[in-house]
């Protein structure tokens, strides 16, 4: 009769498996039977499972036992489609991370930026819900430059020389149209000659 195999079977540290049996977890689940051996060995893993069958187990087993506590932070990143997944995901790393010496941290929206900053920073994991709103960028102000339009947190008028002289003046707006991008602005120099440049863009 064939015994089940234990997590030290899948190759988990004495550390992780005391950290899991805190937890009164002592057994492993078959999706995590199937997917701890390959991806502690570094295999890529594709795995799906029913919800509450231990997926979050099956690859936070891996990755603590893989990453090096004295190695760069973050050393490794897992993405989750919502916050309240990440936070929970996080949760189920931190009791058997704190084993290794490894630090979880996680970001996504709707914290300070400077208090998720400072976890971010020192954290070996970090466990993130990216971004899928649209970018807001109705206050960034922007200006037309040679070759493209850039955003400028302080746009300002240039100044340039007029042609054959060494007189210059502030760049001029133009005010014909609120939807206009560009347009060439002729300056004479002394030698009545035109000279042709870009001016800034124009806003409504």
């Amino acid at each position: 009769m064939t015994t089940a195999p234990s997590f030290i079977d899948l190759g988990a540290s004495p550390a992780v498996v005391r950290a899991l049996s805190t937890l009164g977890i002592t057994a492993p689940f078959p999706i995590q039977t199937f997917v701890v051996p390959d991806a502690i060995a570094g295999r890529d893993v594709l795995a799906k499972s029913q919800t509450g069958s231990g997926k979050t187990l099956a690859f936070a087993i891996p990755l603590v036992e893989r990453v090096d506590p004295a190695g760069p932070t973050p050393s490794a990143l897992v993405l989750t489609p919502t916050r309240e997944l990440a936070a929970q995901v996080a949760e189920d790393f931190s009791g058997i991370a704190a084993a290794k010496g490894v630090r979880v941290a996680v970001a996504y929206g709707g914290i300070s930026i400077r208090e998720q900053g400072r976890g971010v920073g020192r954290a070996h994991i970090l466990i993130a819900r990216p971004w899928t709103g649209p970018l807001d960028t109705s206050r960034r102000p922007t200006r037309t430059i040679p070759g493209g339009t850039r955003s400028s947190p302080r746009a300002k008028p240039s100044r340039r020389s007029t042609t054959g002289s060494s007189l210059s003046r502030p760049m001029a707006r133009s005010r014909r149209s609120s939807n206009c991008s560009s347009e060439t602005e002729t300056s004479r120099s002394s030698s009545s000659e035109p000279s042709e440049g870009p001016t800034a863009s124009c806003r409504s």
